[in-house]
């Protein structure tokens, strides 16, 4: 069941939720209402969005009413094993032991070290459970979120990636794009995500796209869906070791960084 569209909407403070082993994505908190709610977008931060108008719709019709944006982190979850193989995945390699201290495991530089699991949408603050992101596309080749456990959508980050900045997110078992990335917005004028405009990009299945690169045309989920052309931008996640949280990094074409949140709607 699909319950919600992921999206990255302007203007609010973010919080944090961190996990043990894999890093959480940071959301914000106090969203506004959207219309229509049913694709995932990104946007930017600073002013509260502006109302949208039946003029700019979010996707290629036909709509659905208006809902109510939750605030909510995602926090990924490493699968167990046996899951793994259930869904036609290889275990993770095994831990080496220690005598020293158990808890800290070298990893060869040269060996790249890929974490696997689920990304859980959990409320800022009241920590309610709001499912998890769906492995299963919208009509639109949009993603959303589901409470079905064995409809969750299984993703890798590779660690390695992490310290070089601006890295992908593969979703596992995809064919032909395998990346979770950032789609320009239906309704979108440009690429280009400021403050007080209306463009906005979604999230959904792309293809590879280089690291601090602004949007660029090639194959996605919503291509695919509609045949409309749009362009992506893959490489924008970036992790704060600090605070352990992922963000989304949209670039413009000027090459600016407009600050960007996750939430759904």
């Amino acid at each position: 069941i699909m319950l919600a569209k992921l999206l990255i909407i302007t203007g609010l403070v973010c919080t944090v939720v961190a996990t043990p082993r894999v890093p959480s994505i940071v959301q914000r908190n106090g969203f506004q209402p959207i219309n229509p709610p049913d694709s995932a977008l990104l946007s930017i931060s600073g002013n509260p969005p502006p109302s949208r108008l039946s003029s700019h719709p979010l996707h290629p019709p036909p709509s659905t009413p208006s809902a109510q944006v939750h605030p909510t982190p995602l926090s990924f979850f490493p699968d167990a094993n046996a899951e793994r193989l259930a869904a036609g995945l290889s275990p993770l390699p095994p831990a080496r032991s220690r005598t020293t201290n158990p808890r800290s495991l070298a990893v060869p530089s040269n060996t790249p070290s890929v974490v696997q699991g689920y990304i859980q949408l959990t409320e800022t603050g009241t920590g309610a459970d709001y499912g998890y992101v769906s492995k299963n596309l919208n009509s639109d080749g949009e993603f959303g979120t589901t409470t079905d456990l064995d409809q969750r959508l299984i993703v890798s980050i590779n660690l390695g990636d992490i310290e070089e900045g601006q890295f992908n997110i593969v979703v596992n078992g995809a064919s032909p794009h395998i990346y979770f990335g950032g789609i320009v917005g239906y309704s979108s004028t440009s690429s280009d995500l400021q403050s007080g405009s209306y463009n906005y990009a979604f999230l959904g299945q792309t293809e590879a796209s280089q690291p601090n690169s602004p949007a660029v045309s090639m194959g996605n989920s919503f291509n695919d869906a509609t045949g409309l052309s749009r362009g992506v931008e893959s490489a924008i996640w970036t992790y704060d070791v600090v605070s352990g949280t992922f963000s989304p990094r949209w670039v413009n074409n000027d090459h600016s960084f407009p600050t960007t949140y996750i939430g759904f709607a």
